[in-house]
């Protein structure tokens, strides 16, 4: 999924990009919540790509911090 975005919207546009992940792992994370049954949630990218989304934006925010624990 992150290729494709990358492809639509382009590296050097990290506002459009932060902001159609957080939509997407909005509307993921809305979906997750949504009585569907727990094998469909577990397997199905559009219910847990909230957790990609998150680890996307992690990482675009994050880009050069050196983080040390």
């Amino acid at each position: 999924v992150y290729p494709l975005l990358f492809l639509l919207i382009g590296k050097h546009h990290k506002k459009w990009l932060l902001m159609v992940l957080t939509m997407l792992g909005t509307t993921s994370l809305l979906l997750y919540f949504l009585p569907f049954k727990d094998f469909e949630k577990f397997y199905y990218l559009p219910f847990r790509f909230f957790e990609l989304a998150l680890g996307g934006i992690a990482a675009l925010y994050l880009k050069n911090r050196v983080i040390i624990s």
